[in-house]
C-alpha cells in the first residue's frame, strides 16, 4: 500500500477534527466582540458628542454653560474613557468659565468606572481581533467561511433584537445595562448635573441607534464578502 494512502491531511483526522472545530468555534465568537469594539471604537471619536449637538431638535444646553462650554467639557469627558490617555484626571482639572469645577467627585467616579468597562472591553477586542487573525492566516478564508458568516449571523440577530427592543423601551434597555455594569445609586444624577447637561438621554437614544447601526453593517459586510469569496471565480 502506498504511503499517500495512509497519510492524514493536515489538520484532519480525529485530533486534527477536533482542533479545526474548536478553531471554527472560535472564530464564530469572536467576529460579535471584534465587531461591537470597532463599533465602540468610533463612537469614542471626541468629536461625537458635537456631531449630535450639531443635529437640528437636540436639546440645548443648559444655561450654566458659556459660549462653546458645553462642546470643549463633552470632548473631555470622551477622551476620559479612553483605555489610554490622561483618564479623569482630565475632568478633575476641569473648571467652568465661572473658576468653579465642572465636574464633582460623584461624576468623575462615575467616569472612572465607565473607563474601566471600555477598557475590558478593549482587552476582549483586542484578544478577539489577535485571534480572529493568527486562525484565518492558519487555516485560510475559504475554510472559515462557515464560522465567518455564523459568527456575523449571530451579529446581526443580536443587534437587531437589541435595536427592536430599544425602540419600544429605551428607558429599560438603558437602565437594565447600567444595573449590570455599575453598582447602584452611583450612575444617577440628579437633572443640573455637568453629566446630564452633556449627555441628555437624546445623546444615548443616538448613540444606542449609531452603536446598532455600525453594528449591523459590518455583520452584513462579512456575510456578503464570505458569500462573494465562495462563488466559483
Amino acid at each position: 500500500m502506498s504511503s499517500a494512502a495512509t497519510e492524514v491531511p493536515e489538520s484532519e483526522g480525529a485530533d486534527g477534527g477536533r482542533w479545526s472545530g474548536a478553531w471554527r468555534v472560535a472564530v464564530a465568537l469572536a467576529l460579535p466582540l471584534v465587531i461591537v469594539g470597532n463599533s465602540v471604537l468610533l463612537l469614542l471619536i471626541p468629536w461625537h458628542a458635537e456631531l449630535q449637538y450639531a443635529v437640528p431638535g437636540f436639546p440645548d444646553p443648559p444655561t450654566r454653560f458659556i459660549g462653546g462650554e458645553r462642546s470643549d467639557l463633552a470632548r473631555d469627558g470622551i477622551v476620559s474613557i479612553w483605555p489610554v490617555g490622561p483618564g479623569v484626571r482630565i475632568l478633575e482639572e476641569a473648571r467652568l468659565q465661572t473658576g468653579a469645577p465642572a465636574f464633582d467627585a460623584d461624576e468623575v467616579s462615575h467616569m472612572s468606572d465607565v473607563r474601566g468597562v471600555v477598557r475590558a472591553l478593549m482587552v476582549a477586542w483586542s484578544i478577539s481581533a489577535i485571534v480572529l487573525a493568527i486562525i484565518l492566516y492558519r487555516f485560510g478564508l475559504a475554510r472559515l467561511n462557515r464560522p465567518l458568516r455564523v459568527g456575523a449571523w449571530l451579529t446581526l440577530g443580536a443587534f437587531l433584537l437589541v435595536g427592536l427592543v430599544s425602540a419600544l423601551a429605551f428607558d429599560s434597555v438603558f437602565t437594565f445595562f447600567h444595573e449590570a455594569l455599575f453598582e447602584d445609586g452611583t450612575w444617577t444624577f440628579p437633572t443640573g448635573s455637568t453629566l446630564i447637561g452633556l449627555y441628555p438621554e437624546r445623546f444615548w437614544i443616538t448613540a444606542t441607534g449609531a452603536l446598532v447601526l455600525l453594528s449591523v453593517l459590518q455583520a452584513l459586510f462579512v456575510i456578503w464578502w464570505s458569500g462573494r469569496s465562495r462563488m466559483p471565480r
